[in-house]
């Protein structure tokens, strides 16, 4: 949050602000080993999901039992290490690194999608006909699509909570764009498109 906040003008806590430049710098650190070393070795569809526990076990062991190493040379070792542990604290890195150019420009496309859907949704609805299901959905998809390139990138965390997310929203929204074509009534707060179907049939029955 730190590391996010940062960057815009205001009279910052200097330990809040020596901490964003921390966590700066160890990101600047995986990217510069990442696209180095790992990189090359499977540029376009990635390494994959799962990594070598005997590698991972080497690199902790080398950064917290040889003491001989520099200290640019014991950060790089830390920066390995997280890299081989699939934890890379990065958007980008963290995408690249399993799936590769293919599987980052697919991801992008989703986020890209899935904020066009959000926002067409949103211009489309008119304010009385949001409701509390709509709003949290529109929020927490525009907060994770927006925030998983600037704050802290994690494929594994992002990925299914859009795959919840996007479903609902889009069960949600879809009462209203029925309702537009003239095919249903708008959904009341808390109603259901099931429940919106039944009372559109009754008041079609009570009008003839």
């Amino acid at each position: 949050m730190q590391r996010t906040l940062s960057v815009f003008p205001g009279n910052w806590d200097q330990v809040a602000l020596t901490s964003a430049e921390g966590s700066n710098s160890f990101r600047e650190g995986i990217k510069r080993i990442y696209w180095a070393e790992y990189a090359p070795k499977a540029p376009w569809f990635g390494q994959g999901m799962t990594f070598s526990k005997d590698e991972a076990t080497a690199s902790l062991a080398e950064f917290y039992l040889e003491k001989a190493k520099t200290k640019i040379q014991a950060e790089d070792d830390m920066y390995r290490g997280f890299i081989e542990r699939r934890q890379p604290h990065d958007g980008v890195v963290d995408v690249h690194l399993p799936t590769g150019w293919v599987g980052l420009a697919l991801f992008i496309w989703l986020l890209i999608t899935c904020l066009i859907y959000i926002i067409r949704c949103i211009q489309k609805t008119p304010p009385d006909q949001m409701g509390p299901n709509r709003l949290w959905c529109s929020a927490m998809i525009l907060t994770e699509v927006f925030s998983y390139f600037v704050v802290y990138g994690d494929l594994s965390a992002a990925l299914p909570r859009l795959f919840i997310l996007m479903p609902l929203a889009i069960r949600s929204f879809e009462a209203w764009g029925q309702a537009t074509s003239g095919s249903l009534l708008p959904l009341d707060q808390g109603e259901t498109p099931a429940l919106a179907r039944k009372v559109a049939w009754s008041r079609e029955s009570v009008e003839r």
